[in-house]
């Protein structure tokens, strides 16, 4: 039944891209870019279809281009399939449940096998085609499009803790002005000059050290250390042929969670309405096959096959054009208790009865250049007869350059020379940037947190104001007033480029990345030269103390009247008056 489902899910999706065509850039990512998660929220699911462009293209087309060099690197004998010993140098997959455990299976047994006798006579079962390769890089999460999750902000060990980080800082104190244990409106308009007096540099941004009581306080040692992975009710729904356990488990799951027990029996039936599935009639329509107002097993598996999103967004990572938004709603379908909103600058919010998902592009990394500046600096100090080279006695002596030496070494002369190991940077580098990875941060309640959208330890102007725009959407009870037990769960699903994995150098390239000065919420180049030097504090927007022409300008620049030109204002208005 569910290999049926599977066949004409994948002849439906087939003809549905076809139909598509590519008459506009939203066509083109509805056909190319389009990735289904599952958010188990407390009341009712949600469903979100994510369509991701890295620089413009599809991630799956950016990924694509490296898999193919890298398939070809490992099929030395060119045949288009990969021998026991010519995938001896895959990735090994971590003891995780995995959605098509077949595919892992297979190639853990391959990998079991290198160097064995029975690999001379290959089988079926002893060999992967590139289609094998692709779908058992996906299952382990090295694939196009990766989740991972995490409770709070990253925080390197030793630095951040409990007592520094930004999950420390009351916010909501702070600007409870009359000390009557609530918010109102009036108290988050004005939340820009209640914490202009604990703005110490005089940058028009509250930063997590300008609102801690002990200024040394981010740097104390660590008694609890980030939580660095966090089981989330988020799921991929990436099936493929293989995943029909997968498949009947998520659907087991959303019937323990949300069929109600019947008024009368008092007893659940083993069936979802379209109340408690949260979609449209139209939509639920689509899977109720028999007509009978309910969602059974089997036709719950056709939903999860191919789900109705509950959310359609548009995800731009990397570089973008000025006119272009990091994130776009495509089609909105909430219904009954879920809206979607979008705060002032513009990111989309699911809002679902005291939960909150929030999705963000990651703020500017510094990739490869903190990898290289520590590598040069630990490899000059393990070099300790300067000659240019670490044997392995001085690579022995340094345990942050231990594993990525015992890659780096190409001609097997023991020796390990600078160069060599920067260009093995380079194409870890490469390998991992062909990857996008979306990570869940949450469930989170800090009010500074949740206010800090680009994660820079920072409160901008434009992000103080978002709390008023929330402010609606999270008084439940309507009285007008924002009390702690309102603020809601939030999640933050944060679209990255994924950065290589090499142990100890990659936490110290996290730590030089989060501890640096903040980088700046838009990419370099965003706005007119001039507005790129206005912009002092590096926020994205030009202040009026920040705005160096007269004031009156200002005004005109300022079309949407929030008290911040915005890079599109500046650059709309320059070309007016160019013209």
């Amino acid at each position: 039944m569910i290999r049926r489902i599977l066949f004409l899910v994948l002849v439906a999706t087939c003809m549905l891209r076809v139909s598509l065509g590519a008459d506009s850039e939203l066509d083109t990512a509805a056909a190319n870019d389009g990735q289904d998660v599952i958010y188990l929220g407390r009341e009712c699911p949600i469903f979100l279809r994510l369509h991701v462009q890295v620089d413009g293209k599809s991630y799956l087309s950016v990924w694509q281009e490296h898999f193919d060099n890298y398939f070809d690197e490992l099929d030395k004998d060119n045949d288009g399939i990969l021998s026991a010993e010519e995938a001896g140098s895959l990735p090994k997959a971590s003891a995780d449940k995995h959605a098509n455990t077949s595919i892992v299976d297979k190639a853990q047994s391959l990998l079991k096998s290198v160097g064995s006798k029975s690999t001379a006579n290959a089988s079926s079962d002893k060999e992967m085609t590139k289609a094998d390769v692709a779908g058992y890089l996906d299952e382990i999460g090295q694939g196009a499009f990766a989740m991972t999750s995490s409770r709070k902000t990253p925080v390197f060990a030793g630095m951040g803790t409990s007592q520094g980080g930004p999950d420390s800082i009351d916010l909501f104190s702070r600007l409870d002005d009359d000390q009557n244990g609530t918010l109102s409106r009036e108290e988050l308009r004005t939340s820009g000059a209640t914490l202009h007096k604990l703005d110490l540099d005089d940058d028009e941004m509250i930063s997590v050290e300008e609102l801690q009581p002990n200024p040394y306080a981010s740097f104390l040692p660590s008694q609890n250390q980030q939580v660095s992975s966090a089981k989330v009710p988020f799921f991929r729904l990436n099936f493929r042929d293989g995943s029909q356990q997968a498949v009947k488990r998520l659907g087991s799951q959303l019937l323990k969670q949300y069929d109600r027990l019947d008024s009368k029996t008092r007893k659940k039936d083993g069936r979802l309405t379209r109340n408690e599935l949260n979609l449209t009639e139209t939509g639920f329509r689509r899977f109720d096959a028999n007509a009978d107002a309910y969602l059974n097993e089997d036709e719950l598996t056709t939903l999860l096959l191919e789900p109705v999103p509950t959310l359609e967004v548009l995800v731009r990572i990397g570089s973008r054009n000025e006119s272009e938004s990091p994130l776009t709603v495509l089609s909105d379908n909430s219904t009954g208790e879920v809206s979607i909103r979008q705060v002032s600058d513009g990111r989309p919010t699911v809002v679902l009865d005291g939960e909150q998902i929030e999705f963000a592009t990651d703020r500017t990394q510094s990739g490869p250049a903190a990898l290289i500046a520590i590598v040069r600096g630990r490899f000059a100090a393990a070099d300790t007869d300067s000659n240019g080279y670490l044997d392995q006695a001085e690579v022995g002596r340094s345990p942050s350059l231990k594993d990525v030496c015992s890659r780096a070494d190409r001609d097997g002369d023991r020796k390990i020379f600078q160069n060599e190991l920067l260009a093995h940077l380079d194409e870890r580098h490469e390998a991992s940037h062909s990857r996008t990875v979306l990570n869940v941060l949450g469930p989170n309640r800090n009010l500074f947190e949740i206010l800090d959208t680009n994660g820079d330890r920072r409160l901008s102007q434009r992000e103080l104001a978002g709390a008023v725009d929330r402010f609606a959407a999270w008084d439940r009870n309507g009285d007008k007033q924002l009390a702690p037990s309102e603020v809601p769960r939030q999640y933050r699903l944060s679209f990255s480029r994924a950065m290589p994995e090499i142990g100890m150098l990659s936490a110290l390239a996290a730590a030089q990345d989060i501890y640096s000065p903040a980088q700046p919420v838009e990419p370099v180049g965003v706005g007119p030269r001039w507005f790129q030097k206005m912009d002092r504090n590096r926020d994205g927007d030009v202040s009026k103390r920040e705005f160096l022409f007269e004031g009156r300008l200002f005004e005109q620049f300022d079309t949407n009247k929030n008290g911040l030109i915005e890079p599109s204002e500046a650059a709309l208005r320059f070309e007016e008056n160019r013209g």
